[in-house]
């Protein structure tokens, strides 16, 4: 039997899973991706830092595993002459709120506000309510918090990273970004909420002794997470997938319920028996000369900020976040906690995420950045700055305003009569890499038994 003519537009970390469980099904798989090295920000940086190579980050960046065993094996395993650091459970996360450092759990603690009866009886008449299609975030959080916890911390947290008030967002838009649980009780207290049906709302106060079964992060086992990308891409062309890379679709052929083939930005032509889009929606309606929805999207761009001191960090933590309006800083990751063979160097590094508009600066931003480590007790008060890179990643956080999200749904229910396409990727179900990985495996099995269907009949 001929083998499936498959193509997987992007090479981003949803677009490579696409591309390993095509090539581990059999397909004949060729992935077009418009930068120049698949993987995007999953790649590492190589920067000489007192004198020495050093892999660095691209910002926060953990691989999750699914809880699927043979998932997994399919996504993560299977890497010739590649070993992982496996962290099970939660890894050593914190988070800073009103300037003040929780190191045992990532979640936003409450405990200090003047009024934590009020919020816990808020959390109870929340309840079970449920938000409503079509309404913005601000009624979305009151159902599942109440008035309160919006207030305290989605409001400054979600101002800093996407520029716009909370009644400017759609309501499930852009859910990594929304703290989805809170502590705001001891350990009985949190017992009895849960109790109320309140699990998903409320964090134990020290989520590192919880051990979700079948959860665990990845991350290689020497060097920086790009090691993973080049184990990936390397074993993808063992596999005999083709990469097309720094090229563009500019137009898709169809004949009303299925993608024959694909024309790229340099002449070339692809047939295909099914696609697999790994880039944004609208531009998969544009390439197929649907009608583009009106709305559209602002944008804020990412400058990763690395910097090594003279001294290692105060903190024994993997990562943590500032959910304080007034810091620059978004996330911070340290390397000596997630590397397990970190060198002296690399003890002494960390990698912070800042969300900024397009025409804003990013001259002097590692001072600053380092400023509110030192502030944050996360570094020493007298650590020194040795070196710092700012990388900028410009347009890359969408600002999801229900005008935004409803023109995506109109994009997708409009390429939905294609059977054999199939649509990977971030979305509202599915933001973080596990669920990516779930919506991957079913889109592929989809597309290509849908493929088959095509190629049979």
């Amino acid at each position: 039997m001929k083998k499936l003519r498959v193509v997987v537009v992007g090479g981003g970390a949803s677009g490579l899973s696409a591309a390993r469980l095509l090539a581990r099904a059999g397909a004949d798989v060729t992935v077009v991706d418009g930068s120049a090295t698949p993987g995007g920000a999953w790649n590492h940086l190589d920067a000489e830092v007192e004198g020495a190579r050093v892999e660095l980050d691209r910002g926060v960046r953990l691989a999750i595993s699914t809880g699927d065993d043979a998932l997994d094996h399919a996504v993560y395993g299977d890497l010739p002459d590649f070993a992982w650091h496996r962290i099970d459970g939660f890894p050593n996360e914190g988070h800073v709120l009103k300037g003040r450092l929780h190191r045992t759990s990532p979640c936003p603690d409450l405990r200090a506000h003047a009024d934590r009866g009020r919020l816990i009886e808020e959390l109870r008449a929340a309840g079970s309510a449920r938000a409503q299609d079509g309404e913005g975030l601000v009624p979305h959080l009151r159902k599942r918090f109440g008035p309160t916890l919006p207030e305290a911390v989605h409001r400054p947290f979600l101002r800093k990273v996407l520029g716009v008030e909370l009644e400017a967002l759609a309501a499930r838009a852009e859910l990594s970004f929304v703290p989805q649980r809170m502590i705001v009780a001891d350990a009985d207290e949190t017992d009895r909420l849960r109790a109320d049906g309140l699990s998903d709302r409320v964090a134990h106060p020290s989520a590192r002794g919880l051990k979700p079964p079948g959860r665990a992060y990845l991350y290689p086992a020497r060097g920086g997470i790009g090691r993973w990308i080049q184990a990936w891409v390397a074993d993808l062309e063992r596999r005999g997938v083709t990469f097309l890379r720094s090229r563009r679709v500019t137009e898709i052929a169809c004949d009303g319920h299925a993608v024959r083939a694909l024309h790229l930005d340099d002449g070339t032509r692809l047939a295909c028996d099914a696609m697999v889009w790994a880039s944004p929606v609208p531009l998969l309606a544009k390439a197929a000369g649907l009608p583009l929805p009106s709305a559209r999207p602002s944008f804020r761009d990412l400058a990763v900020v690395h910097l090594a001191f003279d001294r290692e960090p105060a903190t024994d933590l993997s990562y943590c976040t500032f959910f304080d309006e007034a810091p620059r800083t978004h996330r911070v990751a340290f390397y000596r906690e997630v590397r397990p063979h970190a060198s002296a160097l690399e003890r002494r590094m960390a990698s912070a995420e800042v969300v900024l508009d397009p025409g804003d600066s990013d001259e002097g931003l590692a001072d600053v950045v380092a400023a509110e480590l030192r502030d944050a007790a996360l570094v020493e008060d007298g650590a020194r700055v040795t070196w710092s890179r700012v990388e900028r990643f410009a347009r890359v956080f969408p600002v999801p305003t229900p005008e935004l999200v409803a023109a995506s749904e109109r994009c997708r229910d409009a390429c939905s009569g294609w059977r054999n396409v199939g649509l990977v990727g971030r979305t509202d179900d599915a933001p973080f890499l596990d669920g990516i990985l779930r919506v991957c495996r079913d889109e592929v099995e989809r597309s290509l038994r849908e493929a088959r269907v095509e190629v049979a009949a």
